[in-house]
């Protein structure tokens, strides 16, 4: 896809080798801001097995970053991989979502530094999730055509979690795997837009039509989460210990 021409004199470069790069099929989106529906015409030019969506506010620390992404689909069941992100600071920003928490969901080991602050490997081996976040993400091209992509009443908001668990509860598995390293400056390029009046108003219209899609599974907990950790702490360093009822007799 090809938005209008960078302002920043640091992107305009690359911007200017993408455009002669023969190897590269390039989409003009107009309109306004729809993250579901530029994924989805980037999408409708791919001609691969396998899709990767992946923000411009990423940057590999790894060389191998990509074929540790694509590693999973060795496995016929897995649909979706995510790799782990981590700030400039290399904090952790995404290690795996899990559903319930802060609304919607939690990012596992959230600010968390590795190795040091990670508990039973969830940041060290891959894993089974029931989320991983939009801004890098690969998919099947057939499981994200079967699912109708992303939804594009979802433009601003939770339009990553909607498609991990569409493709979930259609029977594929999604799986983190920390193996595959980027960093994430997480809405860098879009801290002013997000912060405006109408941005903020659509994410709540947003929110609620996603929760008239989700809320039965999202009440439901999560299936790869402890239930003994607390949810709304994304650290996991809380755990939650429920009382034993004595039994009659």
């Amino acid at each position: 896809m090809v938005p209008s021409a960078p302002e920043s004199p640091y992107m305009a470069p690359a911007f200017d080798r993408i455009l002669t790069d023969r190897r590269l099929k390039l989409r003009q989106f107009n309109g306004p801001f729809n993250f579901s529906a530029k994924c989805n015409l980037g999408a409708e030019g791919a001609a691969g097995d396998i899709l990767l969506f992946l923000n411009d506010d990423i940057v590999p620390v790894t060389q191998d970053w990509l074929m540790e992404l694509l590693a999973p689909f060795s496995n016929p069941g897995i649909a979706v991989a995510g790799p782990l992100l981590v700030y400039p600071n290399a904090q952790v920003q995404h290690c795996g979502l899990y559903v319930g928490a802060n609304g919607v969901t939690g990012h596992a080991l959230r600010f968390a530094r590795l190795p040091e602050h990670d508990y039973m490997f969830l940041g060290s081996v891959p894993r089974n999730v029931s989320v991983v976040t939009g801004a890098a993400l690969a998919i099947r091209q057939d499981v994200f055509r079967s699912v109708n992509g992303f939804d594009e009443q979802l433009a601003n908001y939770i339009q990553d979690v909607d498609l991990c668990l569409r493709v979930l509860y259609s029977g594929h598995a999604v799986v983190l795997n920390p193996r595959s390293i980027l960093i994430h400056a997480e809405t860098t390029t879009l801290k002013e837009d997000i912060n405006h009046t109408l941005v903020i108003q659509a994410r709540g219209r947003e929110f609620e039509y996603f929760m008239r899609r989700w809320r039965a599974h999202l009440d439901g907990g999560d299936p790869y989460h402890n239930p003994r950790m607390l949810m709304s702490d994304e650290s996991l360093r809380t755990l939650v210990f429920h009382p034993i009822s004595a039994g009659n007799g």
